[in-house]
């Protein structure tokens, strides 16, 4: 089980690694150059929403996929994978604020805090949970210990970066569709009912955020066409 979902949020990972990778020299440079810091936090956040609807609309589909491959082999795949899909989500988003944080080098010594307590909580949580509910006892330390680490990292990046994403797409964002996915899980069983969910999203993130147009800004802004 735990190769199926490390073969499934690696291309999720990959993604996320490009954003980051591209994000981070850019707005070290944006800052560098004193520009309007609304401007770097407006693209931190549209990034952060693209894979959010991402593992979003993955998180709903998975449990079938697997269930298919496997032939109901895995209980409750879909829920437990959830867990794993949106780690991805959470370690984008805590690295988003760490790339601010580092072009601090006065603050760089924080950075180490945020990834202590990450194993710390990691291994102790992990130690309770898995001995209770296995393998999704795993995904779920995984995940809060992640999620506790990146609300760490969001804190000191906003306090001396004056950067401030915003706890609702740190925090709130992420758990809102972690929620919305366990709840679909477990109690929405029909395909067609879930690809029309999956469409009023990708609907709402078209209306609301520019939907694919924000790929094409941010990879835009960020010179990936230029390079």
């Amino acid at each position: 089980l735990l190769f199926i979902a490390n073969s499934i949020t690696k291309p999720i990972n990959i993604l996320c690694n490009a954003f980051i990778d591209s994000f981070t020299p850019w707005a070290y440079n944006q800052m560098k150059m004193k520009s309007d810091k609304q401007i770097i936090r407006k693209y931190a956040i549209n990034i952060i929403i693209t894979v959010s609807v991402l593992c979003f609309v993955i998180s709903i589909l998975i449990g079938d996929f697997v269930k298919i491959l496997f032939k109901n082999e895995f209980e409750n795949i879909g829920l437990i994978l959830n867990f794993f899909v949106f780690y991805s989500l959470i370690n984008l988003i805590k690295n988003v604020n760490l790339s601010l944080l580092l072009h601090n080098k006065k603050r760089t010594s924080l950075v180490q805090w945020p990834t202590y307590i990450n194993l710390i909580v990691n291994a102790l949580l992990g130690i309770y949970l898995i001995s209770i509910l296995g393998y999704m006892g795993s995904g779920i330390a995984m995940f809060v210990s992640r999620l506790i680490s990146g609300s760490l990292t969001y804190y000191y990046a906003s306090k001396h970066t004056d950067i401030n994403i915003g706890w609702k797409y740190v925090i709130m964002l992420p758990l809102m569709l972690l929620s919305l996915s366990i709840f679909i899980s477990l109690y929405i069983k029909s395909i067609y009912f879930k690809i029309f969910i999956i469409l009023a999203i990708m609907l709402l993130w078209i209306k609301y955020f520019g939907g694919l147009i924000v790929l094409k800004r941010i990879f835009k802004k960020l010179n990936i066409f230029h390079s």
